[in-house]
């Protein structure tokens, strides 16, 4: 039992320093990484400072050179224009004069505030210096040597003297300080030329497991970015691109039909699944989701490489067919989704029929840009749902949303309600259509659009049946022959007749009259129901 004891204890406490041993290993990696991370970062900055350091001694050291060198300069040609007087002279002494400057100038900008307490001293006497040489040089010309030997003597040599010795004396001064911020310099290179390789390699070998962290961390980031995208634009439950890749698909589609002329043109077809509520209500949401991928998939089997099969959401899908050489060839394409979605759909062993109403709406004829053509593929599969043929090619007709519409029936409402116009409807006989007309006076008053009149073709809506009687509504100016067979009422009311359906409603038509306050002049305003 104590052997036995003896050997489970054993590994456990072998196990106990291994973890310290690695620990303090883990530490020590850390520790030595951040100690060489340091010592490069700070021998990288203390290199740089160095060289800047010795760079300004070194130009500064130059500019009391260069400073020098202007007095020195000044000095000779102030002596060879005693000798030899003349403009040539005069103007390589100017020239000496303005390096002088030059260089002082330098001195106050890199130097500190000895150096521009220098540039005074050094400026006070150069002033005085030129001053006494003016008058040197007058007397030179003047031939006053006695006055030249004073001058030169009392006033100028002092001046050239605190020049020179000031000018001189820090020109050595921070020569010597160039040197040795080179010699730092060259100490702080030899410092980190052997740690150098060492830094480097540390610095590989991090840079190449941090290399390795980011890249994974990248692949990650990308495939969950790819996986977004790719959600964002495909349907969850069928795979299929949903209606924002429709629409950018459809964009595309009709630049290129902008670019290629009318050669080629886009179908879009909207369909919408007949009795999938009652399926997914009869048999549960399983059944219907099946049902979905089932449809997704038939549709994409039948769908070109070029075309775009999506689902817009609930029972809807779409497909876009590009390259489409006309309506017929849309509808056809159509017809074949229809007979393809009528198969029925087997599902956990149960099949499953259903049908489907398409809307066909192609580019150029019904539509130039993608919203336009979507909402009007919505109403022409609303007109083969409701009519139930299966397929319904977009006809503005039957759109109930047109803008000319919507005009229209504005400016009857506005002509009825100044009461200045005329709303005539008239069956056509043993035809189930009407011409409604809404005309101006010859004279009176005005409408937004005057002179205007507006002629329409009303055919039966969806809501209204075809045996409603049609309505003659008569205004209450008599100035129109159409508006009335004789005056109008003396209350001001309108005279409205009800006409027989299929006979023809003119002002000599038997009709049974009677008369409607105009408060309900605004049921009468909808003139393509009547």
């Amino acid at each position: 039992m104590t052997g036995r004891r003896v050997s489970m204890t054993h590994p456990a406490g072998d196990a106990r320093p291994r973890a310290r041993v690695v620990a303090v290993a883990s530490a020590g990696l850390a520790t030595v990484i951040a100690v060489v991370g340091v010592f490069g970062l700070w021998s990288s900055r203390e290199l740089e400072a160095g060289a800047d350091r010795a760079l300004a001694a070194i130009h500064l050291s130059g500019a009391y050179a260069h400073a020098a060198t202007a007095i020195a300069a000044e000095e000779s040609f102030e002596r060879k224009y005693r000798l030899e007087p003349g403009p040539d002279v005069r103007a390589r002494l100017d020239d000496a004069s303005a390096d002088l400057a030059a260089a002082l100038a330098e001195v106050e900008i890199h130097g500190d505030a000895d150096d521009r307490a220098r540039v005074r001293v050094v400026g006070v006497a150069h002033t005085t210096y030129l001053m006494w040489m003016d008058h040197m040089f007058a007397a030179v010309d003047d031939g006053d040597l006695a006055t030249v030997l004073l001058i030169d003597s009392s006033k100028m040599e002092p001046a050239f003297e605190t020049m020179s010795t000031t000018v001189s004396g820090a020109a050595t001064q921070r020569e010597q300080a160039a040197v040795a911020q080179l010699a730092d310099l060259n100490r702080l290179e030899s410092i980190t030329s052997w740690l150098a390789p060492t830094v480097l390699l540390v610095g590989l070998l991090v840079a190449a497991g941090l290399l390795s962290v980011i890249r994974s961390h990248r692949r990650m980031l990308d495939t969950e970015r790819a996986r977004a995208v790719e959600d964002s634009l495909h349907d969850a439950l069928t795979g299929l691109p949903n209606r924002t890749l429709l629409t950018a698909r459809l964009d595309e589609a009709l630049d290129t039909d902008d670019r290629d002329g009318p050669r080629t043109e886009t179908a879009l077809l909207l369909i919408d699944l007949d009795r999938f509520k009652e399926i997914n209500d009869t048999f549960g949401h399983g059944y219907g989701d099946q049902l979905l991928r089932q449809a997704g998939q038939r549709l994409a089997g039948f769908a070109g490489e070029r075309s775009t099969v999506s689902r817009l959401g609930g029972d809807e899908f779409a497909i876009l067919l590009p390259d489409v050489p006309s309506v017929d060839a849309a509808t056809r394409a159509a017809r074949l989704v229809l007979a393809a979605l009528r198969t029925p759909f087997r599902v956990e062993g149960v099949d499953l029929d259903v049908d489907a109403s398409i809307g066909v709406v192609v580019s150029g004829q019904h539509g130039r840009d993608s919203t336009t053509l979507m909402q009007r593929a919505d109403v022409a599969m609303y007109v083969a749902k409701t009519e139930q043929i299966g397929v319904s090619v977009y006809d503005p007709t039957g759109d109930a949303h047109s803008p000319s519409r919507l005009a229209l029936l504005g400016e009857l409402r506005r002509a009825i309600d100044h009461e200045d116009s005329c709303c005539t409807t008239s069956p056509r006989c043993g035809s189930g259509t009407a011409h409604s007309s809404a005309r101006r006076p010859s004279s009176g008053g005005s409408t937004p659009n005057a002179g205007s009149s507006c002629r329409a073709s009303s055919s039966r809506s969806p809501s209204t049946p075809a045996s409603s009687p049609r309505s003659c509504t008569w205004c209450s100016t008599p100035r129109s022959p159409r508006c009335a067979p004789g005056r109008p009422p003396a209350d001001g009311r309108r005279s409205r007749s009800t006409c027989p359906p299929g006979t023809c409603s003119t002002p000599t038509s038997p009709c049974r009259s009677r008369t409607s306050s105009p408060s309900t002049r605004s049921s009468r305003s909808s003139f393509s129901s009547r």
